[in-house]
């Protein structure tokens, strides 16, 4: 396995790609339902296994709410 943060426009695809496959489209949401305004603020993570993704995640800050 390696992780790695999507760097060129083709990993960025593939990564966009899978989060729409695994979290929108069984809801049956459209493509460009994976990317919201928080994006640019974000930090992007992929784990690929031989040249194939298996798994994307993201962090991103919050404002304090309490």
């Amino acid at each position: 396995m390696h992780f790695q943060s999507p760097q060129t426009d083709a990993e960025f695809e593939w990564y966009y790609a899978f989060r729409w496959k695994m979290l929108r489209k069984p809801w049956g949401q459209e493509k460009g339902s994976e990317k919201d305004e928080c994006e640019d603020e974000a930090y992007q993570l992929m784990v690929t296994e031989e040249e194939k993704v298996i798994g994307v995640g993201r962090l991103h800050g919050m404002e304090k709410t309490i």
